[in-house]
């Protein structure tokens, strides 16, 4: 395939991602809850995984580990989240969320549902499987 910027696959993903962000961080905004999206990533990563070690925070939000040691930092200071050391390796800390995160987690999903049907809107279901099919197999094809 010949490269062209405006049909670049990482362009398109990188705005939609901006623009996905945006007008989530909006909706949250707009209902009052004091958490940016490096937050609500790190809330939603931690649901799904359970627990992570800073460094799998780091790789999965694309930032170096002091951003990720201060924003653990203050989700900390802010009772969503407890830092444990792993017992398996005690040079790294375990984060996982409190209750108050997992509640917290609980009240900003349905603003995170609210904007995937806003960017979904006129895309079939079929359509809209099929767009993260395609995505997935391109993460794929680029795994080392």
């Amino acid at each position: 395939m010949t490269y062209r910027f405006e049909d670049s696959p990482g362009r398109l993903t990188q705005e939609l991602s901006k623009a996905y962000g945006n007008a989530l961080l909006s909706n949250i905004k707009k209902k009052g809850y004091d958490i940016g999206i490096p937050e609500w990533s790190t809330l939603s990563f931690l649901s799904s995984k359970h627990q992570a070690s800073q460094q799998e925070i780091a790789l999965f939000l694309g930032v170096g580990k002091v951003f990720v040691k201060r924003l653990i930092d203050k989700m900390e200071r802010r009772n969503l989240v407890r830092r444990s050391i792993r017992q398996a390796d005690r040079r790294y800390n375990v984060v996982q969320l409190t209750s108050a995160g997992t509640d917290l987690f609980e009240k900003v999903k349905p603003l995170a549902e609210e904007t995937i049907s806003k960017a979904s809107r006129n895309i079939s279901v079929e359509e809209y499987h099929q767009f993260m099919r395609i995505i997935e197999k391109m993460k794929e094809n680029l795994a080392l």
